[in-house]
């Protein structure tokens, strides 16, 4: 009888043990991390950092800190050496491609001459009871950037010889020398003139009416606009 206890026993040890090493065995989990991750989806995804393509990945040729070939700014927090698209997945061949809507609410946008916009065009527009442009007085462009200049004037009574034209002269000088163009009415009655130039920034013109007589520009200008471009 204390044989058969005994046999008992141990037999009673030896199962307790394995079913420990089982237990344990299906409790165990095996975690593998790969750094950096080749793929993935995140909800969120913060970091102070980043540069993105093909060679930007690589530490060793581009980094902010540390030994590398090439040394990113300091300031750059986002680098990408692709092609973005925003709003698109299909860029193209640009380098930033949007479909949306681009806001610049300070700075402006600055342009490979080196020339900042920083307002859409504006126009001026002068209606033919102002006193602030008129026929025979020599204007500047005192901006930064050119101007689109549209001068229309109608004739009531042309002149009887039909000698008179329109003339406008541009330059860098005051008063303007270099003519640019003249066009005459003729003898029509009731002659309507429009014209379009450009102006360059710091450059004066002058629009004026040469050999009037009577008629010429008689009640005077129709409109005059002056559009920054």
């Amino acid at each position: 009888m204390p044989r058969l206890l005994k046999s008992i026993g141990l037999i009673s040890a030896v199962l307790i043990f394995f079913s420990t090493i089982v237990f344990a065995a299906d409790e165990s989990i095996t975690i593998t991390t790969y750094y950096p991750s080749p793929y993935g989806s995140y909800r969120e995804l913060r970091a102070q950092r980043i540069a993105i393509g093909d060679n930007y990945i690589n530490g060793s040729l581009y980094c902010w800190e540390g030994i590398c070939t090439n040394t990113i700014d300091a300031n750059a927090d986002l680098v990408v050496e692709g092609k973005v698209g925003i709003g698109t997945a299909s860029p193209g061949t640009s380098k930033l491609k949007v479909t949306g809507t681009i806001e610049s609410t300070s700075g402006g946008f600055k342009f490979p001459d080196g020339s900042v916009q920083d307002k859409a065009a504006t126009s001026i527009l002068y209606s033919k009871t102002s006193s602030t442009r008129s026929i025979g007085t020599t204007y500047q462009n005192t901006g930064s950037r050119p101007i689109i200049v549209t001068v229309q004037a109608w004739i009531s009574t042309p002149q009887s010889d039909s000698s008179g034209y329109i003339e406008l002269k541009t330059g860098s000088s005051n008063p303007p020398t270099i003519t640019e163009f003249n066009a005459g009415a003729g003898a029509q009655s009731g002659y309507t003139a429009t014209w379009t130039f450009v102006v360059p920034p710091g450059y004066f013109y002058l629009v004026r009416a040469v050999n009037t007589g009577t008629g010429w520009f008689n009640n005077g200008v129709s409109y005059w606009t002056e559009t920054t471009i």
